[in-house]
């Protein structure tokens, strides 16, 4: 036995030496307890000593001598070797047990309440051996009667040790926080009180307090002083959680609508359950009393809108004069709008100043003086303001005397006011107006009220839901962003002071200028939209330009370029690059355009990219004077099966006829895949310095030759009859250098085009009829 503890302690025990007697003159050993133990004085104390056999040698305190410190023996006739020393302190069987206030009273049996061993070597020779017990060689944990407490803790407690349930109440004395009282078992909140006598038996309050007697002790009564009102509710309200009455008006906290201030009237005048001293807002409209620079002008009657008609600090709600005119609201035809005068055009009750209408004429002083329904700014108060004897309202020329009201294309605008009296489109009830000569930005829009800017009249047609922008010939030096659902057309003709204009973009030029990096940004959403009769011209910047951009939501949106001329500029820098039109997800059709990009370092004439089809028709390109790589037309769709038709177009690029630019491109498809559709009928020019065509398409290098492609091409791709020339610039265009690309006699442009199939092209740029003679002339022009 003794040997296998040994081997528990962690010791190998050599036993060869125990048969061996060795003299030995004394053996001592001491203890030094643990504070548990240090503090009991009656207990018993044995040291015995086993051999590796563990047979006893000596058992004390029989065989020691009993000392303060410890024990001392005499061990001369014990040999030497390995030997086991154990220390046991023992309460002993007493009929007067009671070490504190206990039920019980006699320990039946010794109880051991301590234990400590170690193994030491006993050497051999005339020497002493000294043996020393720390704390932490002490065992406590014996439990006799296996309550699950230790009997050192029962002893100490006054629980019987020997009984697993002390106070016979059916727990064991383990399971329960009260021992030795019959009537109490469990803490939950471990503050020393039994739940069964706790008034707050989940939350520690040893003290117990209760403030109001109840069953709740005051950490967990959810009202401790019992005034009706929770804790919650008086901390949120400010009032005092121990004082019934906290602001003495002797009505209790629980039942006073305003606990924290006294009124003993009770009053509330907006019945909220909020007393009037405290409430901030008595009428209950939501607008406070007076709180944070917010001051209720009527504070006793609702009135949210906060209308002071005479702006007197006094609400209308609450005044029986709102507008302060000295008439009051019961006999007065404009109560909220002063007007001493009464004054009532019409006579209809209601006076002038808040009359909609003053002259009774069904249109709103709104409209007459502003972009209203009919178009024009009408007198107000004349009911027929041209005095043609038909009232405004129905009057298709309101400022024009028009008896018979002629309307040839019934458009709604009569002959002697209409814009263009051939075409149902120019419509000037749907549009706003912009004039450089007669224009004002603080007009309305009309058209005899035109606005001067471009940016003012897109703002006005955003905001009243107008799809049209006319704008007068003259330049507007600014960039714009236009919106979605707005057109652009150009060419107009006004006259000062009428509702007169005429549609002339034959002979009439709208440009926009500007030195930004883009001149006109579109936005294109669902709506189809165009931009017209419109010549656009950048002017240079310090970076890459773009003429004109569109940016479209949704890639089946048709967006028209029409009878436009795009200008890149040509300022020749040899690190830039311009683009004359820039399309991106939106189907674009362009049709009797005129479209250079510029002379910086590299040129596109149109680039297409994203997804949406592309319809080019009659159209002049010129990729103009690139210092290095100039392209017509750039194609980058960003899917397959891609539609295009590209028909009577005029693609080109120059520097001089005598010089060539390193790589030219009139068409170039950045794809994988062949587009859909038509090429045909397009004169298609380049130059290197023999004056031969150079590079006419690349399909994303499937191609390099027009043979070549259009062998790849067919049969999704048609490319027949597409012309080229060794004719120089001069003749073929009447004056590149100066932007005139109008074709002349004897240019391979005349009759070498086609009817574009589906398409009413009637009309070329300058608005003569095509085709003027057996077939259409490429390009923007037809020679006339």
């Amino acid at each position: 036995m003794l040997k296998k503890l040994f081997t528990v302690l962690g010791l190998v025990l050599s036993l060869s030496a125990c048969g061996k007697k060795t003299e030995v003159s004394s053996f001592t050993a001491e203890m030094s307890l643990p504070p548990a133990l240090a503090s009991l004085n009656n207990y018993q104390t044995q040291l015995s000593l086993y051999d590796a056999a563990g047979s006893a040698i000596m058992v004390g305190p029989v065989a020691l001598k009993h000392a303060q410190s410890g024990w001392e023996a005499d061990m001369s006739d014990v040999a030497g070797g390995d030997y086991l020393a154990e220390i046991q302190m023992i309460i002993p069987a007493s009929p007067t047990y009671s070490p504190t206030p206990a039920a019980l009273s006699v320990l039946t049996e010794p109880l051991l309440i301590a234990r400590a061993r170690r193994v030491f070597s006993l050497p051999g020779g005339n020497s002493a051996t000294h043996l020393a017990f720390r704390p932490i060689d002490f065992e406590t944990n014996f439990d006799q009667d296996q309550d699950g407490l230790s009997n050192l803790s029962e002893y100490i407690g006054g629980f019987d040790p020997l009984s697993s349930d002390s106070d016979q109440d059916g727990i064991s004395d383990g399971q329960d926080a009260f021992p030795l009282d019959v009537t109490e078992t469990l803490d939950e909140d471990h503050d020393g009180i039994g739940n069964g006598r706790d008034n707050c038996p989940f939350v520690a309050n040893p003290l117990q307090d209760n403030l109001d007697q109840d069953r709740f002790g005051d950490l967990c009564d959810p009202d401790r002083d019992n005034d009706g009102l929770s804790d919650v509710d008086e901390v949120r309200l400010g009032s005092n959680i121990r004082v019934t009455d906290t602001d003495q008006d002797h009505i209790i906290d629980g039942s006073d609508n305003c606990p924290i201030l006294s009124n003993p009237d009770q009053a509330d005048h907006d019945h909220d359950g909020v007393g009037d001293v405290c409430d901030s807002d008595d009428d209950n409209d939501t607008v406070p009393d007076n709180s944070h620079g917010m001051v209720d002008n009527c504070p006793w009657v609702a009135n949210l809108d906060q209308r002071d008609s005479d702006h007197n600090g006094e609400g209308d709600a609450c005044t029986n004069d709102d507008d302060g005119d000295g008439l009051e609201d019961a006999r007065d035809n404009c109560p909220q709008n002063a007007n001493a005068d009464q004054a009532d055009l019409d006579r209809d009750g209601q006076g002038d100043v808040c009359d909609a209408d003053d002259d009774n004429d069904t249109l709103t002083d709104e409209d007459e003086l502003g972009l209203g329904n009919d178009h024009v700014v009408t007198n107000s108060r004349l009911q027929d303001t041209d005095g043609d004897g038909i009232l405004d309202a129905h009057d298709n020329c309101p400022t024009i005397s028009n008896v018979d009201q002629a309307d040839t294309d019934r458009d709604g605008d009569g002959d002697v006011c209409d814009c263009d009296n051939t075409r149902l489109d120019i419509n000037a009830r749907q549009a706003v107006f912009v004039s450089r000569n007669y224009g004002n930005d603080d007009l309305s829009g009309a058209v005899n009220a035109p606005v001067r800017t471009l940016t003012r009249a897109i703002s006005i047609a955003q905001n009243a839901h107008v799809q049209n922008i006319y704008v007068s010939a003259g330049t507007f030096d600014e960039a714009i962003s236009i919106p979605e659902g707005i057109n652009l057309l150009g060419g107009f003709v006004d006259r000062e002071s009428t509702a007169r204009c005429q549609y002339q973009p034959r002979t009439e030029e709208t440009s926009i200028t500007s030195g930004d990096s883009t001149v006109v940004q579109v936005h294109v959403g669902t709506t189809p939209t165009l931009m017209s009769h419109v010549t656009v011209i950048h002017q240079g910047h310090e970076g890459n330009a773009r003429v004109l951009s569109v940016q479209g939501s949704d890639a089946s949106t048709l967006w028209t370029l029409d009878s436009c001329h795009l200008r890149g500029p040509e300022t020749g820098h040899s690190d830039r690059s311009s683009q004359a039109l820039v399309t991106s997800n939106v189907h674009l059709r362009a049709i009797n355009n005129i479209i250079e990009a510029g002379s910086e370092r590299s040129t596109i004439g149109i680039d297409h990219v994203g997804d949406g089809d592309l319809e080019l028709m009659n159209n002049t390109i010129n990729a103009s004077e690139s210092l290095q790589t100039a392209i017509a037309v750039r194609i980058a769709p960003a899917s397959e099966n891609f539609h295009v038709q590209i028909i009577n177009n005029s693609l080109t690029t120059h520097k001089l006829d005598s010089e060539y630019t390193d790589d030219q491109t009139m068409i170039y498809v950045q794809s994988h895949d062949l587009p859909q559709g038509v090429i045909r009928h397009n004169f298609i020019k380049g130059f290197r310095n023999t004056e031969t065509p150079f590079l006419f398409l690349n399909f994303d290098h499937y191609a390099t030759s027009l043979t070549e492609l259009h062998a790849l091409a067919n049969p999704t791709l048609d490319m027949r009859e597409n012309v080229t020339s060794d004719q120089r610039f001069s003749e073929i265009f009447a004056d590149v250098s100066a932007h005139d690309f109008h074709p002349v006699l004897g240019s391979v442009l005349l009759d070498a085009g086609m009817s574009p199939s589906g398409f009413d092209i009637l009309t070329d740029y300058d608005g003569y009829s095509r085709p003027e003679g057996r077939a259409y002339d490429i390009g923007a022009y037809e020679l006339h």
